[in-house]
């Protein structure tokens, strides 16, 4: 039914856990907090800008995930119109504190004609190649067995700014000193 995928679960999620595997979970996810509780709502809007807001349940009707509202992206208008919904309706509201994304730095291809990935020559020099800061992402796998989930060793590296994508590979059965 879909019903534990609500967002309305995220803020809870730490108390769910103890409760049922008797554990404190083991990954740390972004700050989540349900806008119902008066305390955290007078505290996450006196700070909109550092958070980003989700309806707490799915609509019924629609198989579309929950849009995301991201304050600090939104015209002072969109603002003010999301301040005054989750104001008359808090309960029907999270908000996730948003997170900074990693940044590298990455050789790429500056020419007017590039697309801003590398490219060779053809005397095989690279062209007009810059260091540049870019956001990194790492997308990891894991695949779930009637008995187990494994974890996939590697994943997928993204470069923002047009420099591409590339497989990321663990060469190593063991933790490496």
């Amino acid at each position: 039914t879909g019903v534990l995928e609500s967002p309305m679960f995220k803020p809870f999620l730490p108390e769910i856990c103890k409760e049922i595997l008797g554990e404190e979970l083991l990954l740390r996810d972004a700050e989540t907090v349900w806008l119902g509780n008066e305390e955290d709502a007078k505290r996450v809007l006196a700070e909109s800008e550092k958070w980003i807001f989700k309806k707490a349940f799915h609509n019924a009707e629609s198989t579309k995930t929950t849009e995301s509202k991201s304050y600090s992206s939104m015209t002072s208008t969109a603002q003010l119109a999301l301040m005054q919904t989750i104001e008359e309706a808090p309960e029907q509201w999270i908000a996730e504190k948003a997170m900074d994304v990693a940044t590298v730095y990455a050789y790429r291809d500056s020419s007017p004609t590039s697309r801003g990935d590398i490219r060779q020559s053809n005397s095989g020099k690279a062209n007009s190649l810059e260091f540049t800061q870019a956001v990194s992402l790492m997308r990891f796998f894991a695949v779930n067995t009637k008995t187990e989930t494994a974890v996939m060793p590697g994943g997928l590296g993204i470069m923002g700014k047009g420099l591409g994508e590339k497989d990321i590979w663990v060469l190593s059965e063991s933790p490496v000193p």
